[in-house]
């Protein structure tokens, strides 16, 4: 008797699920992950950095970054994250040109960033300015510049150095 009631009760219960209505699957509003529309000049890494301190190239370093780009070869969108050493430690043993405070610092991307913020920091690893530009810092000695730039594709975050007279 037990044995039939078992049977029954399950014969109920998938009639019940066969007869239940489906859900439709219906996409987020905002995606968590959003796709990259435009997969042109997508590297694997963030866009190169080139400092012009008054017409002169000077090196930018790349720190950190987060970066998504299409793999052709996987068919597949990969993301990466990269640590690097802190700005003082990256600029400790660059050349840091001597500039006036009128000197004018100009960024060049090799594909330009939809936004972009500089922090300026100290000897001392103080971040004494955060700026959407590039203003020289009218405080005499070395100052580090970091870059931290957004793309579609994640953000990366370069610098470098210039002793203000």
């Amino acid at each position: 008797m037990k044995l039939k009631a078992g049977i029954l009760a399950t014969i109920i219960l998938l009639g019940m699920s066969g007869c239940s209505k489906e859900k439709e699957a219906v996409p987020a509003e905002n995606p968590v992950n959003p796709p990259i529309e435009n997969r042109e000049n997508l590297g694997e890494t963030p866009p190169a950095l080139k400092v012009l301190v008054d017409g002169m190239e000077i090196a930018a370093l790349r720190g950190g970054y987060s970066w998504s780009y299409f793999d052709e070869k996987e068919n597949a969108m990969v993301s990466m994250e990269a640590e690097s050493l802190s700005p003082q430690e990256l600029a400790k043993n660059q050349k840091a040109p001597s500039v006036d405070a009128d000197t004018e610092i100009e960024l060049q991307f090799d594909n330009e960033p939809t936004a972009y913020e500089v922090q300026v920091w100290d000897a001392t690893g103080a971040v004494k300015e955060n700026s959407p530009e590039i203003v020289v810092d009218d405080s005499p000695g070395k100052s580090i510049y970091q870059v931290l730039a957004h793309w579609e594709q994640g953000t990366g975050s370069y610098v470098f150095s210039i002793t203000t007279n």
